[in-house]
């Protein structure tokens, strides 16, 4: 009966073993597959980091392309208003010698109509002077 008994026990122990290592393995198992799917889940994340990365790049440079051109057209603005204001300075001077010579060329003309000997009053000679 010992034998039996022994034997029996060895059996159990052995059932158990075979358990033990078919559920360490089973867990093992499953840890291999969560490890993958974590690889590729970071894989997944890194990709998508770096695209969002070259994105971010990709936009800093076109807003500082965009802000430089901005800076020229300002620069280019900045230049057109002080020739624009130039040429309403020049404008403004030959306006006024334009008025100038009208006014000097009517003094002429009505000096040349009115007659020498003719008494003028005092008030419209120094209008014509």
């Amino acid at each position: 009966m010992s034998n039996e008994l022994f034997s029996s026990l060895e059996e159990d122990i052995n059932n158990k073993e075979e358990e033990i290592k078919q559920i360490f393995y089973a867990k093992v198992k499953k840890l291999q597959n969560e490890i993958q799917e974590k690889d590729k889940r970071v894989l997944f994340l890194e990709e998508k980091l770096d695209k969002l990365k070259a994105d971010y790049e990709f936009n800093y440079n076109l807003i500082e392309e965009r802000d430089n051109d901005l800076k020229i057209f300002e620069e280019k603005i900045d230049s057109f208003n002080l020739i624009l204001q130039e040429k309403e300075n020049d404008i403004k001077l030959l306006t006024k010698l334009n008025e100038d010579f009208s006014l000097k060329l009517i003094n002429e003309k009505t000096k040349e109509l009115a007659p020498k000997d003719s008494n003028i009053c005092p008030v419209v000679e120094s209008i014509l002077d």
